[in-house]
């Protein structure tokens, strides 16, 4: 059952002082204690605010605020809204630290006052947003907007809208959903749906996070709830085209990007994250924007027609940092005689240059000036995203022999380059299966770190030319029997020598087969000498190619030729088959064209058949695959056929099947798939009850169909040619019901053609080839 979180949320600015830190503020006072000049109101507006912190680390938030008069501002309240994990562990200025040991989403409420309390008042609150990971990945999905009346719930499937941008099938939505305006928000964490019920016209924003349990990632909706009496506005997106300096204030026209179909159109509202937005023409549509933030922006705004009528749209932009303050050394070129090239180390990389790239990173570390430029802080990160950011680059890290190329050459790379070596540097040779090498900037020194845990420097050498190599695998591949096969590789690195303990990941590209693992992808470590060994089942009876991954961004890879002859079944020949027709009308006999299950011809036969395959089986896994034809080319719009699994007998009964389920023993020792023409579906049966079923397209005179037990869960493929799908059109666990799959098992082929129907006359359709085996 899904679980299902329901929330209803209204943001309220209320003081909870055993939660929260408070400022007094640095006030001055006059000798009599009494203020000689009543304090001036301003107008403050402060704006909600993201960060991104690690788990156990503190993190800095900065607020966004701003005033009609200018003057100095500063936190006077910061409160949790969210559980206990998420601590505020000081306040400072516009600036307040932060601290969680869970990766989750935090929220906090602050509340800002001018600095001098005595000569001006006035106070303005908004929220922080805070992602919790385990490492500093990109924290934000992109902003969503939906429209509905006030009288429709919207649902939100988020797997849906976020396609093609972010993985769902690995990211989950929290529990945590909330709204900041009016309405509800149902979390339906199991299936990445939100569901909103709007209780008023205008603008509600949806506040939610996904996360991977490593990694969280926060979002936000915008809906706009319109009377069901008007037609709403239209906004539409605008991308500003080039990138905006460090907080430079700009002037967005929105007017090309509205209209309406009957009523002049006012901008109501305009938001964004760790920005400053001010609307300046209401009527002409134009709002400032500023941030010192930099990277990607996305500003939320809001239209209404004055009757009722919203809509929401989203405007981008980008903040380009001053690089003159991200990072103050470079990429360093040398010469590489046993090449003969030139071969360039990227700069290592600044935490302001990673956070605005999005890079990954595990943590970062402040130079001491004695080891690095004093004060600059450097970010470390463990083998997997060192290897990802070298991709990103165009590169790999280097092995031992260019980095004593590089010591050679320049020394102390401190001294000689500026660059950071307060921590080692990852290099790209293995020490074990568990532990890589790294090396010392400023002596040269090696060491060992940990590959998962483990944190250093990051330098790329790259692939800038044809004589700069990457690592390689030499992939081969051996039949063992039925359709496993072993896979064989031999790693080595840039220089050609046998490479240790790299880590390689193994593909089915297409996903016609699974790794020992029972999945078409599988990591591996190399051994002492390079050499790697892992196992190849082909489960679709079709060629394959079969990928080494190693490096980051190095592949290598064969083509697989399927060859399963052993696992066909011998459609042809009767002696293979014990034959039945449960109804009044016989079968009829097998032939060159295959096994007939369907005849809807003037006096044909086969109303129902079971037909038992003479062979015994035993084990858990299994793949089957079966082609259907119809010999006159017509397309069955009725009937069924199945294939099934069954413990009873090598002989089939006339007490077995029905005209609904054509073959099983109607005993707890049988499972079936049946395959319906009419209702185009197919359908489950375990223990001669109904499990489950689910759609699936019969509508064509040639049909390809699998069906997979592979380490427990049941796959169902179905395709118009023999070429497997990627994905299932089902997939479930599998309910073997009292079948004990180490015992002696049969297969079979059952149909049920329904005679008695003006679609079924006319088809003669057979299995025209078929596989099975146990691996």
């Amino acid at each position: 059952m899904n679980s299902i979180v329901k929330l209803s949320v209204f943001l309220t600015f209320s003081i909870a002082l055993s939660a929260c830190y408070s400022s007094s503020g640095d006030n001055s006072s006059t000798d009599s204690g009494e203020s000689l000049v009543s304090p001036e109101a301003i107008s403050i507006v402060a704006s909600p605010s993201q960060a991104k912190a690690m788990v156990g680390t503190e993190s800095t938030v900065k607020a966004t605020a701003t005033n009609s008069d200018n003057v100095a501002m500063k936190l006077i309240l910061v409160r949790s809204t969210w559980d206990d994990a998420c601590q505020v562990t000081s306040v400072e200025g516009m600036s307040f630290t932060t601290n969680s040991n869970v990766v989750g989403e935090c929220q906090y409420e602050y509340t800002v006052a001018p600095q001098n309390s005595e000569l001006y008042v006035g106070e303005e609150s908004s929220i922080a947003r805070v992602s919790v990971s385990e490492t500093a990945a990109d924290n934000t999905l992109p902003n969503l907007a939906e429209t509905t009346d006030i009288d429709t719930p919207v649902v939100i499937d988020l797997s849906q809208e976020l396609a093609g941008q972010h993985d769902t099938s690995v990211f989950y939505l929290s529990s945590d959903a909330s709204v900041l305006g009016t309405g509800f928000v149902d979390s339906d964490v199991a299936n990445n749906m939100l569901t909103f019920t709007p209780s008023d016209v205008g603008v509600s924003r949806i506040t939610y996070s996904m996360t991977d349990g490593s990694v969280t990632k926060l979002g936000t909706i915008d809906v706009a709830v319109s009377d069901t009496q008007n037609t709403p506005p239209v906004a539409l997106n605008y991308v500003r085209e080039g990138k905006l300096d460090k907080g430079m204030l700009v002037t967005i026209d929105l007017t090309d990007y509205i209209s309406d179909a009957e009523d002049a159109v006012i901008l109501e509202s305009v938001r964004a994250y760790n920005a400053e937005t001010e609307i300046t023409s209401a009527s002409e549509h134009t709002f400032t924007f500023r941030s010192s933030e930099p990277g990607p922006h996305e500003v939320a705004y809001t239209i209404n027609d004055g009757r009722g009528g919203y809509a929401v749209g989203q405007v981008y932009l980008e903040i380009e940092p001053d690089f003159s303050l991200v990072q103050d050394w470079d990429d360093v070129t040398v010469y590489d005689s046993t090449i003969g090239a030139d071969i360039t180390f990227t700069a290592p990389v600044s935490k302001v240059l990673a956070d605005y790239t999005n890079t990954a990173y595990t943590n970062y570390q402040a130079q001491d000036g004695v080891t690095g430029p004093k004060g600059v802080e450097v970010v470390t990160m463990n083998l997997e995203q060192a290897q990802h950011y070298c991709a990103t680059r165009n590169g790999r890290l280097p092995i031992n022999r260019e980095w004593e190329i590089l010591t050679a050459s320049q020394g102390n790379l401190f001294t000689s380059q500026n660059w950071p070596a307060g921590a080692d540097f990852w290099s790209a040779d293995m020490m074990s299966e568990t532990t890589g090498k790294s090396m010392n900037a400023t002596g040269g020194t090696t060491s060992e770190l940990l590959k998962e845990s483990g944190a250093g420097f990051v330098t790329c050498v790259l692939l800038d030319s044809e004589a700069v190599k990457d690592f390689s695998t030499q992939l081969d591949y051996s039949f063992v029997n039925g359709v496993r096969f072993d896979v064989s590789g031999f790693i080595t690195d840039p220089d050609g020598n046998p490479a240790a303990f790299q880590e390689v990941k193994l593909l089915s590209e297409r996903k016609k087969g699974v790794f020992s693992n029972y999945e078409p992808e599988i990591s591996k470590v190399s051994g002492s000498s390079g050499e790697l060994v892992d196992s190849y089942t082909d489960t679709s009876f079709n060629d394959e190619v079969l990928s080494s991954h190693i490096s980051a961004s190095k592949v290598d890879s064969i083509v697989f030729k399927s060859e399963a002859a052993s696992s066909r079944l011998e459609l042809n020949n009767e002696d293979k088959w014990s034959r039945l027709a449960t109804e009044q009308e016989s079968f009829k006999p097998l032939s060159s064209f295959g096994l007939p299950i369907l005849d809807g011809r003037s006096g044909g036969g086969n109303l129902r058949t079971i037909n038992v395959y003479q062979q015994q089986y035993t084990g858990h896994n299994f793949v089957v695959y079966i082609k259907v034809e119809d010999a006159g080319g017509l397309a069955p719009q009725n009937g069924r056929f199945s294939f099934a699994v069954q413990q009873e007998s090598s002989q089939p009964s006339t007490e077995w099947g029905s005209t609904n389920w054509p073959s099983s023993p109607r005993t707890d020792k049988s499972f079936e798939v049946i395959n319906d023409y009419w209702y185009q579906n197919a359908k489950v049966v375990s223990g001669w009850e109904l499990y489950d079923e689910t759609s699936m397209n019969l509508s064509t005179p040639e049909r390809h169909l699998w069906i997979q037990v592979n380490n427990g869960m049941l796959e169902i493929y179905n395709s118009p040619t023999s070429d497997k799908p990627e994905s299932p059109v089902y997939k479930g666990s599998m309910n073997w019901s009292n079948i004990d799959p180490t015992q002696t098992y049969w297969i079979q082929i059952g149909s049920r053609i329904d005679s008695g129907h003006e679609v079924a006359v006319g088809v003669d359709t057979y299995v025209t080839d078929a596989y099975f085996t146990n691996y």
